[in-house]
């Protein structure tokens, strides 16, 4: 449940957790994508959105 408020409420925390270094050896992500992630608000918003599904 922790993961899903963190997504859903706090994007900053969400942001530091996809560019972990523990998330990216963990999930293959393309590096353009995490490009994205850093700069986009509304992207991160929906990749949290497909991640929870």
């Amino acid at each position: 449940m922790q993961i899903y408020f963190i997504c859903a409420f706090d994007m900053d925390r969400f942001r530091r957790f996809v560019l972990s270094d523990n998330f990216k050896a963990t999930y293959d992500l393309e590096e353009s994508i995490y490009e994205v992630l850093v700069n986009e608000d509304i992207s991160l918003k929906q990749f949290g959105n497909r991640f929870m599904k």
